[in-house]
C-alpha cells in the first residue's frame, strides 16, 4: 500500500476511529521505514505463541434465507456457548467478537494440546447430537500477535481460514504443526486432506473417530456476542421456552428493516513479507474507518468495521446506493479499490450502548457474500430486491450466482 494513500488521513486517526488497535502503533509504522525489521520490532510486544481453535457453522446463509431470525440466532448461539464452555474449561480465553456463527480460542502452550483435542471433539459430539446444523473446525500450533482483541499474522490466517472455508460440516481439521506438539490420542484417525496441500503445504488432517469425553464440564457460557449481554439471555429463553410474546417483544425491540451496503478494500501486495503486510492490513482499517465516519460523516451507519471493511446501513435504499458510489468514488481518488455488496431486508439492528452498533440478518450475509466471496474489484452488486425497493428501473450488467446453496441475482453497477 504506497504511504501517500495513508498519511492524509493519519490526522483523522483516534482511538474510537481505530478501534481496540493503538493508534500509536499504526503512527508509527505510517511514518517509518515500512520494512520487516521495523515490523518485527513493532510487533515484538503483541506476540503470542499457543494453540489456537477456530469453527464456523456451515450453512448460515442458506438458514438466513429459510427460517426465522430469532430462531437462526438462537440455533447458532449453542453452538458457540459449548465451544466458550468447554473452552474455558480446560484453560483457553476467547478471542475477539463471536460474530455471526464464528468463534476463536487461544489454548496458551502449557495447556495440553491432547486435551484441547478432546474437548473440542467432544463439543463437535455434544453440538450435533441436540443441534440440526454442523460445525467445522480446526487447531493449529503457532505465532500469534494480539492487537486490539484480535489475532493477526499468517498463522492466524491459517487457521481461521481453514476453519470457515475448508473445514467441513462436522469435521475437526489439525494441522501438521499441531501434531508435532502432540500427536492423536489413542483411538483417533487422522486422514489427510490432499486438496488442501497447496495452500498448506506441511499437511492438514481430519480427525475421523475419537472416544468421548463426557467428563469434561462446560465452565462458562458467556461467549464475547456480537450483540447486547442482555439478548443473549433472549436466545438463551427462546430456545428453552419459544414463546410467541417474547419473539414480538423482541422483535418490536430490534427488527428494523434496512439496505445494508458491505464495502471490502482491495489492499494486499501479494510480494510483501507477512508482517510488513500485517501492519498494512492494520493501518488500512484506520484510514477505512477514518474516511467513513471522518470525512464521510457516516458514525452513525456504521455497524461493524474490520481490516478494509465496514458495513454501513440505512433505511432509504436510495441514500445506501448513493452512499455506496461516494464511497467508491472516494477511495478511488486515494487509489484504493473497492467492492460493494449491497443488500435490503428485515433485520435485527443493535444500537443501545455500550459498544458499537451491530446489525445481524440475511441481508448482512448476503451483502457480505456479494462484497467478498463473490466481489468484483471497482464494482457495486446490488440484488434484485434491493434494486426493486429502489422503485427504478435497474441499470448495469445482470448477474446470476451460486453461493452457500443460495442463488443470488442482480446487478452490477
Amino acid at each position: 500500500m504506497p504511504r501517500t494513500d495513508v498519511r492524509a488521513a493519519l490526522a483523522d486517526l483516534r482511538q474510537d476511529i481505530a478501534g481496540g488497535v493503538p493508534v500509536a502503533l499504526l503512527q508509527r509504522w505510517a511514518g517509518g521505514a515500512q520494512d520487516l525489521a521495523t515490523a518485527e520490532a513493532l510487533l515484538a510486544d503483541y506476540r503470542l505463541d499457543g494453540q489456537v481453535v477456530a469453527s464456523d457453522t456451515s450453512g448460515l446463509t442458506s438458514l438466513t434465507e429459510a427460517r426465522d431470525l430469532l430462531d437462526v440466532m438462537a440455533l447458532i448461539s449453542r453452538p458457540k456457548e459449548v465451544v466458550h464452555g468447554l473452552g474455558t474449561a480446560i484453560g483457553g480465553r476467547p478471542i475477539g467478537v463471536w460474530v455471526a456463527d464464528n468463534t476463536e480460542m487461544f489454548y496458551p502452550a502449557a495447556v495440553d494440546a491432547g486435551l484441547v483435542l478432546d474437548a473440542m471433539l467432544e463439543a463437535r459430539a455434544r453440538i450435533t447430537a441436540t443441534i440440526p446444523i454442523g460445525i467445522g473446525m480446526c487447531l493449529h500450533t503457532g505465532c500469534f500477535f494480539e492487537i486490539g482483541g484480535g489475532l493477526y499474522g499468517a498463522d492466524a490466517d491459517l487457521v481461521e481460514g481453514l476453519a470457515e472455508d475448508h473445514a467441513r460440516a462436522g469435521e475437526v481439521l489439525v494441522t501438521a504443526e499441531w501434531l508435532a506438539r502432540s500427536p492423536a490420542p489413542s483411538g483417533c484417525q487422522l486422514l489427510p486432506r490432499p486438496d488442501l496441500q497447496a495452500l498448506h503445504p506441511a499437511g492438514v488432517f481430519a480427525v475421523d473417530t475419537c472416544r468421548r469425553r463426557p467428563e469434561l464440564r462446560e465452565h462458562d457460557h458467556d461467549y464475547p456476542p456480537p450483540f447486547p449481554r442482555p439478548f443473549l439471555e433472549v436466545l438463551r429463553r427462546l430456545t428453552s421456552e419459544p414463546t410467541d410474546p417474547l419473539r414480538a417483544a423482541t422483535y418490536e425491540r430490534y427488527l428494523r428493516e434496512l439496505a445494508v451496503v458491505f464495502v471490502s478494500v482491495v489492499s494486499e501486495a501479494a510480494d510483501r513479507p507477512t508482517l510488513p503486510r500485517l501492519l498494512d492490513r492494520l493501518l488500512l482499517a484506520g484510514v477505512v474507518d477514518a474516511i467513513v465516519k471522518g470525512r464521510l460523516g457516516l458514525a452513525e451507519r456504521v455497524y461493524g468495521t474490520g481490516q478494509g471493511y465496514v458495513i454501513v446501513a440505512f433505511a432509504d435504499p436510495r441514500q445506501a446506493l448513493a452512499t455506496a458510489r461516494e464511497i467508491r468514488a472516494l477511495f478511488a481518488e486515494g487509489g484504493l479499490e473497492v467492492r460493494v455488496g449491497v443488500d435490503v431486508g428485515p433485520v435485527l439492528a443493535f444500537e443501545d450502548p455500550p459498544g458499537p452498533r451491530q446489525i445481524a440478518g440475511g441481508p448482512v450475509n448476503i451483502a457480505s457474500k456479494l462484497s467478498v466471496d463473490a466481489g468484483v474489484t471497482g464494482a457495486i452488486q446490488i440484488t434484485d430486491r434491493a434494486f426493486r425497493s429502489l422503485g427504478q428501473a435497474p441499470g448495469g450488467t445482470r448477474f446470476e450466482l451460486d453461493i452457500s446453496s443460495v442463488r443470488l441475482t442482480g446487478y452490477r453497477l
